[in-house]
């Protein structure tokens, strides 16, 4: 396992590619990412696992960016669209939500999630990147909807990840014919009084969607494996914030990596 943690950010690389991943050895490094971050930051439980693989993994496009100047993997998230719940059955997101037919029988449905950056790269442009690249696989694909589980992280027994889950369920509320039903809910903190939550303490991830446009479909999900808050995320394209929607048009179009 990789040791992510680190003192200083200032000799980190900014020669950033963004790429659809076909090779299995990246594949596999973007998972290996993904298990180093989400273990030493919310000591995620993988049990006996040495990587972050699932049963989705292999119907999912995998989004990575990576740093040529040392030609690893910085940053990355995967994409599972609708095109593939033939395979599937269903959607990741379906694991922790009751999803209802609105968007479990619609068409042009595109789930991002495992997203995650290594700390060394969260203060510059792989943020961006990521965002870009989701973006135009989205818009070029011709996806009208975009879903997916953005996540808090639990500290003082959850009450700071309930906070910010109602805050952006009340500030970006969703239609409620795409509200959703958490299968893990969080009821010792439904009475809670919650204070106000500062943007600071909205995780960036998603502050990026909020900032694109998407909406929240209801209450957090606990997830024991990942020990976080998941929220429903929700984005119409057609309602996308429309200076991202031309920033994502007039970006470079995606890669693939070689075979």
């Amino acid at each position: 396992m990789q040791n992510l943690n680190t003192k200083s950010q200032a000799n980190v690389e900014k020669d950033l590619t963004a790429f659809i991943a076909d090779r299995g050895e990246i594949i596999s490094e973007a998972q290996q990412l993904r298990f180093d971050v989400f273990r030493q930051e919310f000591n995620a439980g993988f049990g006996h696992q040495v990587t972050d693989a699932d049963t989705f993994d292999q119907y999912c496009k995998h989004l990575v960016i990576m740093d040529n100047c040392t030609g690893k993997v910085v940053a990355t998230t995967r994409i599972l669209t609708s095109d593939s719940l033939a395979l599937t059955g269903r959607y990741y997101s379906e694991t922790e939500f009751s999803l209802p037919d609105s968007i479990k029988k619609t068409n042009k449905v595109m789930e991002v999630g495992r997203t995650c950056i290594h700390p060394n790269y969260r203060h510059g442009p792989a943020l961006t990147l990521l965002w870009m690249g989701i973006g135009k696989f989205l818009l070029e694909n011709n996806y009208r909807y975009l879903i997916g589980c953005g996540s808090i992280g639990i500290k003082d027994n959850g009450q700071q990840a309930w906070c910010i889950a109602q805050h952006l369920k009340q500030t970006y509320p969703a239609d409620a014919m795409f509200a959703v039903t958490p299968k893990r809910q969080m009821p010792h903190l439904a009475m809670q009084t919650c204070r106000s939550v500062t943007n600071d303490e909205i995780p960036a991830l998603l502050r990026a969607y909020m900032r694109l446009g998407a909406k929240i479909c209801g209450d957090p999900c606990w997830d024991p494996t990942f020990k976080t808050a998941d929220v429903f995320i929700f984005l119409d394209v057609e309602e996308m914030t429309p200076r991202y929607k031309r920033h994502f048009l007039k970006s470079t179009a995606l890669t693939k990596s070689a075979a």
